[in-house]
């Protein structure tokens, strides 16, 4: 198992690859004054698509490369579902309009709806998910 925690400046971004190569993502935050993206990293070191990604904050700054990490492929999503997309809708929208990579995380929450069948094996890695 591999675990890379990117400096994203504000944000927050880790990247880890199984011993069976399956990749989870937490956040996809980026640094705009380092140039540094997510997809891009991933994309250069032979990232060919993810196999669990994990929300830990609807937060901009946690979500900033959503979109170009959706082209990469997302077999699936873990997200605090005590949100709809609506609820988050309309909470983001009380702070102005509603981002891109924030339109991206409403459309996943619609889309990603079910379990993924069959399980994604991350061979000794088990995650444990605690939300209010």
């Amino acid at each position: 198992m591999k675990l890379t925690i990117f400096d994203t400046a504000h944000g927050f971004c880790s990247y880890i690859i199984a011993d069976n190569h399956n990749v989870m993502l937490i956040d996809c935050g980026h640094d705009v004054e380092n140039g540094f993206a997510p997809s891009v990293w991933l994309s250069n070191n032979g990232c060919s698509g993810i196999e669990r990604f994990i929300v830990g904050n609807y937060d901009e700054d946690h979500l900033a490369d959503l979109q170009n990490i959706r082209e990469l492929g997302v077999a699936s999503l873990q997200r605090n579902k005590s949100l709809t997309s609506a609820q988050l809708r309309e909470i983001k929208e009380k702070s102005g309009p509603i981002s891109e990579a924030m339109k991206s995380m409403l459309e996943m929450i619609d889309q990603y709806v079910g379990p993924v069948a069959p399980a994604i094996d991350f061979g000794q890695i088990e995650t444990t998910a605690l939300c209010n």
